[in-house]
């Protein structure tokens, strides 16, 4: 589709379906390790100016998990970059430890160039419990958000402390169990084959079309403008 202003995408895959589930306090840290300030994807991206914002959205209510790029100058860039990201993320294995305790295949002198810095690190995991607790904390901070954040959780089927026992959940929180959650729910966002739309200026469309392809092995199909759609036409008569 067409956009006047920057590019957008929207991916979607389905993901949990209810809030009081284990996963819901896990999967939270993990999309805040990503996309927390001075995280992956800031790094990788808004830093680099490709995109105004990247995001991942959890949607229980609709069993959904959400990634969008808003307002992109250089869309596959960005996208290219996210992909890689998760890519690498999910194909990261701990490197063997021989027995004298030196990684395999290096020599222990202590001349030796230093080690990389890994891709999972427990600082970003600190720093994505405290960015998703205060985020909860964000919701109740005033009588009127406390009062819509109890109607929620009627409707949403959960205990009045459900944002206490989710708080003190995300704490606990492992890197371990970030990584298995990031298999389970990222992989089919990002790799596997998801529901994919983009909003893009018509001088933009086919290449980007084309980079997505080429880069990432995402196909998108081209869609007329929303003023030249059926919908449009329906409207109009």
């Amino acid at each position: 589709m067409y956009s006047d202003e920057g590019a957008y995408l929207l991916q979607a895959a389905p993901c949990i379906t209810q809030f009081n589930t284990p996963e819901y306090p896990v999967l939270l840290t993990a999309i805040n390790y990503f996309c927390q300030h001075e995280g992956p994807f800031f790094r990788a991206m808004k830093s680099t100016g490709y995109a105004l914002h990247t995001q991942i959205k959890l949607k229980p209510e609709e069993g959904m998990i959400y990634f969008e790029i808003i307002g992109a100058t250089n869309l596959v860039a960005a996208y290219t970059e996210a992909f890689n990201i998760i890519l690498e993320h999910l194909q990261e294995k701990e490197k063997e430890v021989p027995d004298d305790g030196t990684e395999s295949g290096s020599a222990p002198d202590s001349g030796s160039a230093p080690e990389e810095e890994p891709i999972w690190t427990e600082h970003l995991l600190s720093t994505a419990k405290s960015a998703a607790i205060f985020t909860l904390i964000d919701k109740e901070n005033t009588p009127k958000t406390l009062a819509l954040s109890s109607l929620l959780d009627y409707y949403r089927q959960v205990p009045s402390s459900f944002n206490r026992f989710v708080m003190d959940r995300i704490s606990t929180v492992t890197l371990d169990e970030i990584q298995l959650i990031t298999r389970k729910y990222f992989r089919p966002l990002f790799i596997n084959t998801s529901n994919c739309c983009v909003a893009a200026p018509n001088d933009d469309v086919s290449s980007i079309i084309k980079g997505l392809m080429d880069n990432c092995g995402k196909r998108l199909a081209l869609l007329p403008p929303v003023h030249q759609s059926e919908m449009s036409n329906f409207i109009a008569t």
